[in-house]
């Protein structure tokens, strides 16, 4: 928590919990606090207009790739004596890193040959078996397409991963699922990836379905409205109350 990347130094930033900047690498070396203080006017802070624009977040696991590449490559033109701007620098990485998983390439490399890219998780089947038999419903959702959670998930969890849960919900397009409430479900066809134009109105456990919203899972699902803890599949934490309506507490999402 508290990284960020400063656009304008290319410098790592870890910002103390009042948003000053406490600790920032360049490349793999540490800057010093002289360097600190002069480049953020003695305070280290920002003023909160400024840090927005300035600073970027790393705040999830797909920021660590960013925060690692910026390090490696600002590190390797200091190694290698090349000059070079550092806020072009950011702007490149950053944009090379979004084409590469927009495009799905590294999805596609992952997917080949999952046992080079996927942790073994041997007692995860386990887990959620246990979950099923207590009662809980499972749902799975996840902003990557079918063929990619499909072949990660029967790497890890078996070919029968599909079993366990009640609703199969990928290309989430997460965190609009969170924030929108008419963005309706569409089928996907589990052999062509391709998304059905059919009109859902509730959700089997045997097929797969794709965008939707919290509010359509609930009307799909016809669950009633509670105070829920949500946890997803990439650990976004939300708390869904009144109107989003989520059964009970014996459902894991």
């Amino acid at each position: 928590r508290g990284l960020a990347v400063d656009r304008e130094t290319a410098w790592i930033c870890h910002l103390s919990y009042t948003h000053k900047v406490a600790v920032a690498y360049e490349g793999r070396k540490k800057v010093s606090r002289e360097r600190l203080m002069t480049e953020y006017r003695g305070k280290r802070s920002l003023k909160p207009e400024e840090r927005k624009k300035r600073l970027k977040p790393l705040n999830d696991l797909f920021s660590m790739a960013e925060c690692c590449l910026i390090a490696d490559v600002v590190q390797f033109f200091h190694d290698h004596e090349i000059p070079f701007c550092p806020k072009n620098a950011v702007v490149d990485i950053l944009d090379a890193i979004g084409r590469t998983h927009i495009s799905g390439d590294f999805h596609r490399l992952v997917a080949e040959e999952p046992k080079k890219y996927f942790e073994p998780r041997p007692y995860l089947k386990e887990v959620l078996l246990n979950l099923k038999d207590s009662g809980k419903r499972l749902i799975f959702v996840s902003n990557s397409p079918f063929w990619y959670v499909d072949a990660g998930m029967r790497y890890v969890i078996g070919d029968d991963w599909r079993d366990m849960w009640d609703a199969t919900i990928v290309s989430a397009g997460k965190p609009r699922f969170y924030t929108e409430n008419e963005r309706p479900f569409r089928q996907i066809d589990q052999v062509t990836g391709r998304a059905q134009f059919t009109q859902v109105t509730q959700l089997d456990p045997k097929e797969v379905y794709a965008e939707g919203c919290l509010k359509q899972l609930t009307k799909c699902l016809q669950w009633n409205s509670v105070s829920l803890e949500v946890e997803s599949d990439d650990d976004l934490q939300t708390q869904v109350t009144g109107g989003s309506s989520l059964a009970s507490p014996n459902v894991l999402y």
